[in-house]
């Protein structure tokens, strides 16, 4: 019952331009039925198939006729504009860049309102479309502008342009738009290991390397490094991550390791320092790059040292008193190294100022430092010089710090002592001469054991000085026999010992000084009758309690005449208990002594004990009838 068409109306731009009639029935039916196209004037032509085509600028209509007499009427308008045609195809684009495509017109007819061209669509994210502009006479531009999208570095867009005034064939009125953005962001290093306070310059390389495009970049963690003009500025000790991100955050990183002191030590010129010297010290960090090389000095006794030109890793340690201390250094990240230091003082002092000495005389001279290093690597060494060795020379060396000093002659000279450390010591010398010529001894010179006597001395020349007096000495021939207790200018006091043997026993008593030997004495020792025993047996208290049974008895004889020309028999009697019994009452020790059946001394001693007690010693001395002739083999010794 009627046909339907899509468009009644038609719109043709420029001449030879073409239109497709489409059409329909309605109802719908499958029956084919004879359609036939008529066109009303000159402006338009119109195909059997239904194609119209513009031949003039104008109006027509064209109308669809059935042989059942149904028909329907188009109306066709053709336009007149400027057959256009888009110069570029292709255009590549970085993020916010500006680029214009360019419409040539075919014929001179350029309409001044520009705003009936329509504008191609895009995608937003990516571009943005400006305005038509005229550039020159038959040339229309587009300004079409990209954008950044973050985390896309490439997109491509086909545009076509589209217009009821714009007559571009299908084929040709499109234009491909390329966006390109940084795809990769390459840092110069991808790790490093620094040390504190190191820095180290950074590049990257960007791709595509024509795009320009602003890169940020951080730390992970600035307290252990950071980036700052260009480089990275390690802080602490640690690790972390420099990331390097572009604008459309493209991203890559340097994983950083920062390292500090693992250790710190000083090497010093000495440990032990003489009170005039210095110790020059010099710190070492481990391992040898460390940059930052801070470190505090802690002094352990601040009176025995300081510290003094502190400059950059050297110092110098400056002793202050004698005494030991500890000095140690100390890193920022709180390494520590000690060194033991002791300081002495090498000055040197004789004893004495002055010496005085008899010609031919040694002395012996000593010298002292005041305060000797306690070190087998440090040590004083003084060197000793005589100024005039015709008065006096060195005999003997008996240590570094000790002469012996022979005088020569009479006079006065220098001993002078010189150490390693430059200090010098001085004494004086003085060589007298020995005018003592003799000495005579008189009195009693007949001893027995045991027995005292005293002596008569006489010098020539009458009158010597003390100094004289003090270099005298007397000597025994036999030193077991005799011994000096005491002299003076006028006499002498000896006391004889026993000399464990029965017999006369001659001794000579000699006199000496500087000169030599300047009087001799001859001297008896007489001993008739010598015993020693030895026996182990037990004894008992006064109430029959065993007190010991582990003791020695001892008895030592011995005897003499004397001057009723009596024999004199003396007993030293020794009791020793060999264990440790604690005793708590008295004892008594009865003594009884048999000449063959005479009865010839008895006596009763109580001994009282004593914590621990562990020996008696009981001197027992009796005299012999004229008739009787003590022999060993006679004497008996009985002990209850």
């Amino acid at each position: 019952t009627g046909i339907i068409v899509e468009d009644t109306t038609i719109t043709l731009l420029n001449v030879d331009e073409s239109h497709q009639i489409e059409y329909s029935f309605f109802p719908k039916t499958t029956k084919k039925y004879n359609v036939e196209f008529i066109s009303h004037n000159d402006n338009i032509s119109v195909s059997k198939d239904g194609l119209i085509t513009a031949k003039n600028f104008g109006s027509g209509k064209v109308t669809i006729k059935t042989d059942f007499g149904i028909s329907k009427d188009i109306n066709v308008v053709i336009e007149q504009i400027s057959v256009v045609s888009i110069n570029e195809k292709e255009l590549t684009f970085a993020p916010y860049e500006t680029k214009t495509i360019t419409l040539n017109t075919k014929n001179a007819v350029v309409y001044n309102d520009l705003s009936i061209l329509p504008k191609p669509s895009v995608n937003q994210d990516f571009f943005t479309v400006g305005e038509y502009r005229t550039i020159n006479a038959g040339v229309i531009g587009l300004d079409i502008t990209s954008k950044r999208v973050i985390n896309e570095y490439q997109f491509s867009e086909t545009i076509r342009f589209y217009g009821n005034y714009i007559n571009i064939p299908y084929q040709e009125n499109y234009c491909t738009l390329n966006f390109r953005d940084i795809q990769t962001i390459t840092p110069s290093i991808s790790t490093i290991e620094l040390m504190v306070g190191a820095e180290q310059e950074i590049n990257y390389t960007l791709f595509p390397s024509d795009i320009f495009s602003e890169v940020d970049i951080t730390s992970s963690d600035e307290t252990i490094a950071k980036y700052q003009d260009g480089k990275i500025v390690a802080q602490n000790e640690g690790v972390c991550t420099i990331l390097l991100t572009t604008s459309n955050r493209m991203t890559n990183k340097i994983d950083v390791t920062v390292k500090d002191i693992e250790r710190i030590y000083f090497l010093v010129t000495k440990d032990f320092i003489e009170l005039s010297e210095i110790s020059s010290c010099s710190v070492v960090f481990q391992p040898s790059d460390v940059i930052v090389k801070e470190y505090e000095i802690i002094i352990q006794d601040p009176t025995i040292v300081k510290i003094e030109n502190k400059v950059g890793t050297t110092f110098d340690i400056v002793p202050l008193s004698i005494g030991k201390t500890q000095v140690t250094v100390k890193s920022r990240n709180n390494k520590t190294y000690t060194v033991d230091f002791e300081v002495f003082d090498a000055k040197m002092n004789f004893e004495q100022q002055n010496y005085q000495v008899y010609q031919g005389q040694t002395t012996n001279i000593n010298l002292s430092i005041n305060q000797e290093p306690n070190s087998s690597r440090v040590t004083v060494v003084p060197q000793y010089e005589i100024l005039d060795t015709n008065i006096a020379t060195i005999s003997q060396k008996t240590n570094k710090y000790q002469n012996v000093i022979l005088a020569n002659k009479k006079g006065t000279t220098t001993l002078k002592a010189t150490n390693n450390y430059g200090y010098t010591a001085t004494c004086t010398i003085e060589v007298l001469y020995d005018n003592i010529e003799k000495v005579e001894f008189s009195g009693n010179n007949t001893f027995i054991p045991y027995d005292m006597g005293q002596l008569s001395l006489s010098f020539y020349p009458e009158v010597i000085d003390e100094k004289e007096f003090d270099l005298l000495t007397f000597e025994f021939s036999n030193p077991d026999a005799f011994h000096v207790s005491y002299y003076d200018k006028t006499s002498m006091t000896i006391f004889s010992h026993n000399p464990q043997h029965v017999g006369t026993h001659k001794v000579t008593l000699t006199a000496k000084c500087s000169a030599g030997i300047v009087g001799t004495f001859e001297l008896t020792l007489e001993n008739f009758v010598y015993m020693e025993e030895k026996l182990v047996s037990s004894i008992y208290d006064t109430n029959n309690n065993l007190l010991s049974d582990d003791i020695t008895h001892s008895m030592q004889w011995y005897g003499s005449k004397n001057e009723e020309n009596h024999f004199i028999q003396t007993m030293l009697y020794v009791i020793e208990f060999n264990n440790t019994t604690e005793f708590t009452n008295d004892f008594i020790i009865n003594v009884e002594i048999f000449d063959g059946e005479n009865l010839i001394y008895t006596k009763t001693f109580t001994l009282s004990p004593t914590k621990n007690y562990n020996c008696h010693i009981l001197n027992i001395e009796f005299s012999y009838p004229d008739y009787l002739t003590p022999t060993n083999d006679t004497i008996k010794f009985i002990v209850t």
